[in-house]
């Protein structure tokens, strides 16, 4: 099973919750209906933590699943994918850095979860002086040690992006791999992320990661009825 990320940010004329009405009712149906797409989940940014650290860059973050690349890359070129393409732009700011990557899963505190649950996705890229591989051999064996040390962690998931998915033009990589850590809500959230778990874990982050293109998004999931094709 493959995994996709799709980081996006609002169009300055809408609100947040004006966002997250449209991007449920109006969007995810049409996204829904992508060939071969096995699970499609919505990372709604919650609201209360915009002026909180840490501070989410993105308003949301769609998640969607395939059995296969060769699914997925069939679903990117068809003209089902094509018509959520054409929607986009009535809710997204198409201008704005956005975030993509297609990984494999590799859980790290692999603990359950519920719907109410806060996470936080964190969007990343590579420092340039690393090839693909040395860089996810460290992010799992050394940063991932680090990350599964954070107070009121429940689940901790890394993924990584694939090799064969650079380079095709439907879905550029940006990024290559996010992180998803779950807490029970906001305030056990932000209260981790001011640990000194956090501290040693930001500090093994400098030569690991690309600053520059690092992103985060702070939410809840949405479940969207996938219906199979």
């Amino acid at each position: 099973m493959i995994k996709t990320l799709h980081g996006m940010h609002k169009r300055p004329d809408l609100s947040i919750e004006d966002l997250h009405h449209h991007w449920f009712e109006d969007h995810g149906p049409i996204v829904a209906t992508a060939p071969r797409m096995v699970r499609y989940v919505q990372n709604i940014t919650v609201p209360e933590s915009y002026g909180g650290s840490p501070a989410p860059t993105h308003e949301g973050a769609s998640m969607t699943w395939f059995e296969s690349l060769d699914d997925f890359w069939y679903s990117v070129d068809s003209g089902g994918w094509q018509v959520q393409k054409d929607d986009a732009p009535n809710w997204f700011d198409m201008a704005a850095p956005e975030g993509h990557s297609v990984a494999i899963e590799h859980p790290i505190v692999d603990g359950t979860t519920h719907s109410v649950m806060v996470k936080a996705i964190l969007l990343v890229a590579r420092a340039p002086e690393l090839s693909l591989e040395e860089f996810q051999r460290r992010w799992l064996d050394e940063h991932g040690r680090l990350g599964a040390a954070l107070p009121g962690l429940r689940r901790y998931v890394q993924n990584h992006a694939l090799a064969e998915a650079y380079g095709h033009a439907g879905w550029p990589l940006s990024h290559d791999g996010w992180s998803e850590l779950w807490f029970d809500d906001l305030p056990t959230l932000q209260a981790a992320f001011a640990s000194s778990q956090a501290q040693a874990l930001t500090g093994d982050g400098h030569g690991l990661f690309d600053s520059s293109k690092s992103g985060i998004v702070i939410a809840r999931e949405r479940p969207v009825v996938v219906e199979p094709r």
